[in-house]
């Protein structure tokens, strides 16, 4: 493989404009109403017929849903798992997020509403002690709102919606992402046009952490860093060594910032990264950065949704080092990739285009199988995993290709698996 090392951005071009292909961004508005009862009917045909053949142990849980990203949009976390091992799911069902909660057993709860009104398909969440946090926008995407929710044994209890940015342009705020810095306050990333013909890179802190009053956004990305990049613009904020960090894309490029003498400097991780949103990380214990991302996409609008070429990569970023050399994982498909700690070690997550969904321990970065699809089963996949896990867990939107004669309509389920691999 052919990896790049980090360096300046100023010492690296604006991004070529290759990729503004407005369709595919439509795709996260799509609505699919008159098909909900369809899926409905099919979950047990596909829990009898088409699931996914576990590799490793574990028991997989279906719930339906309509939305081809209902993990959403984004690199940010959608699956919390808590101390007692009880995972808590958010997803999109084409209208609002939900939530469900999964006890350590692999029992399943009924889905509950989250967003207080329709949503654009991109939210994020978030897990504060024994509460979460959800960011959203209005499908107009004029408003942002943090929700706050919690659990009292099988009862979820919901905030009050809280609005935390507002203005006066549709389709301004997009991508958002949640932080948590390690004062407990909410740090939410995401982009906005508000003020320029490109969509920038913001960040927006709670003053305090009860998260009721905030400061005002501040930028971060610059119009050289996301020129033209309608698609790829979006970011996430990480506190490697206890100092935030941003990693953020450009049309071709991935992007670090960190605070230095009042001021962000941007360093180019990778500049062939092609993803759209195609980024995960996580800290470990020791306070290390861990990053995945695709590069060489070969991007076939409308005609797949697998975009073939794809190859994830990896890479580490120690506060007292920076950067080290990327290493390249596999073919992946985009917004397959996520990241996590399991059981000290973190893993890699994807899916490979075509049969396989995988995860790959850093410390080998060898794809090893974790579910298998046949060729005519699954299409795409979007996965999900907890930040830190004693065992495997994956939760992943299989998108299916509806039999020959049916309605050209694709059938969507959120699969949740929990296995405890025994030889990493």
């Amino acid at each position: 493989m052919s990896g790049r090392t980090t360096r300046p951005a100023s010492e690296s071009a604006a991004p070529p404009r290759s990729l503004r292909q407005s369709g595919i961004h439509l795709l996260s508005w799509v609505r699919r109403p008159r098909f909900a009862l369809l899926v409905l009917l099919l979950l047990g045909l596909f829990s009898a017929t088409t699931s996914p053949t576990p590799v490793a142990t574990g028991k997989i849980l279906i719930a339906g849903s309509v939305a081809p990203y209902a993990l959403a949009y984004t690199p940010s976390r959608h699956v919390f798992e808590t101390d007692d091992g009880s995972l808590y799911i958010f997803f999109f069902d084409g209208e609002h997020v939900i939530a469900r909660v999964a006890d350590p057993n692999g029992n399943i709860g009924p889905p509950s509403q989250v967003s207080h009104i329709p949503i654009a398909a991109v939210f994020a969440a978030a897990m504060v002690g024994d509460r979460f946090y959800v960011v959203y926008t209005d499908t107009n995407m004029m408003n942002l709102y943090l929700r706050s929710i919690r659990w009292l044994g099988e009862a979820m209890v919901l905030g009050e919606p809280l609005t935390i940015r507002s203005v006066p342009r549709s389709f301004s705020l997009q991508v958002p992402s949640l932080g948590v810095a390690p004062d407990g306050r909410l740090w939410v990333v995401y982009r906005d046009n508000t003020g320029s013909e490109e969509y920038l890179l913001y960040v927006i802190r709670a003053l305090d952490s009860d998260e009721q009053s905030w400061e005002e956004p501040e930028q971060i990305s610059t119009d050289a860093q996301v020129a033209d990049s309608f698609f790829g613009t979006s970011g996430v904020v990480f506190w490697p060594g206890g100092a935030p960090l941003f990693v953020h894309s450009g049309e071709s490029a991935l992007y670090a910032a960190v605070l230095a003498d009042g001021r962000w400097i941007h360093t180019v991780i990778d500049d062939e990264y092609t993803g759209v949103h195609d980024f995960a990380g996580v800290v470990d214990a020791q306070g290390v950065l861990h990053l995945t991302y695709l590069v060489g996409c070969v991007w076939e609008l409308f005609e797949s949704f697998t975009y073939p070429g794809c190859e994830a990569r990896f890479i580490r970023y120690d506060a007292a080092s920076g950067w080290a050399e990327p290493a390249s994982i596999g073919p992946a498909a985009v917004h397959s990739l996520a990241i996590g700690i399991v059981g000290g070690v973190a893993v890699v997550f994807g899916y490979d285009g075509k049969e396989e969904l995988w995860y790959a321990p850093v410390t080998t970065l060898e794809p090893v199988e974790l579910a298998h699809f046949a060729e005519s089963g699954a299409f795409h996949t979007w996965t999900a995993v907890p930040a830190e896990s004693d065992g495997i867990v994956a939760v992943w939107v299989e998108s299916r290709r509806p039999p020959s004669g049916v309605d050209e309509e694709v059938l969507h389920s959120v699969y949740l698996k929990n296995a405890v691999i025994e030889d990493r």
